[in-house]
Formats: C-alpha cells, structure tokens, sequence
C-alpha cells in the first residue's frame, strides 16, 4: 500500500495498528510495554516516538519496511525475494536461472536491504541527537523553576 495519504508517524502507527488487527493494547504488549499509555501517548501524538520504541517496532515486526514507518515512502512491508527453483525462468535470456545468477540476484537483494537498514540507523541517529539538544535546552528552564 502506498502511503501517499499518511503524512504523519502517528498515522502510519495507527494504520500498522489496524493492519495487524490489534488494539493499541495489544500492540503495546506485543512491543514488550510495560504499560499501553506510552503508545497511547504517541497515537495521539503528544510525544514523538523515541528511539528505543521504533527499535522496538523495527524488531517485533521484521517484515515492516522501517523507511515507510519513519519517512513515509515505499510500501508498508519489505518484499521479501523468495526462493526460487533453479528451473525458473530468467526473462533476459529466456532460459532458467544458473545457481550463480540466482545467487548474485539474492546478494544484490540482501545488499539493498542492509544499505535501507542502514538509513534507518542514521535517521534514528540523527533523532537521538535532536532529542539530547532538547533536553539540553530545556534543563536550565526546569532548574530555574522553583516550587512555592
């Protein structure tokens, strides 16, 4: 499914949600939460998912394609390359597919998928960074509060 319509994380969380058939509850539980309001919090979009949630989700639902969630391009979930007999058919040479050609095709696939794992490290680096210079901003503002 494109996701041309979801614009928002939040979004994209809440499809993911329906497309499991789960209830924000369950998905919570599935994501090891020992609580659902942190996933509540984030549907509603009052805190950004953090880093150790989209980990979370990238590990539990291995086939999600993590540059859709975080991004919103490509599909929702990786086309996985599946096994294919030596016996299929190689359209460029109209004839089956040699061990070593269906390999290369495999390494190629695999290999796009580490380098797409890779940019999502990245982005979840660069999001790190921008939550700590938040942080960091807002400490001397929460120090400087005093209590009456």
């Amino acid at each position: 499914m494109e996701s041309s319509s979801m614009t928002t994380i939040y979004e994209r969380l809440s499809h993911l949600i329906q497309l499991k058939k789960l209830t924000p509850y369950r998905f919570s539980q599935e994501l090891g939460f020992s609580k659902p309001a942190k996933l509540y919090s984030i549907l509603k979009g009052k805190t950004q998912p953090s880093y150790d949630t989209l980990t979370s989700i990238a590990t539990v639902y291995h086939d999600l394609d993590c540059n859709w969630l975080l991004r919103g391009t490509g599909q929702t979930y990786i086309t996985l390359m599946p096994v294919v007999p030596s016996e299929s058919i190689n359209a460029e040479t109209e004839g089956p597919l040699l061990g070593v050609e269906l390999l290369q095709k495999q390494i190629q696939f695999l290999e796009k998928q580490v380098s797409d794992r890779d940019e999502v490290i990245a982005l979840l680096k660069e999001q790190i960074i921008v939550l700590r210079d938040v942080i960091n901003r807002l400490k001397p503002v929460n120090e400087n509060v005093t209590l009456s």
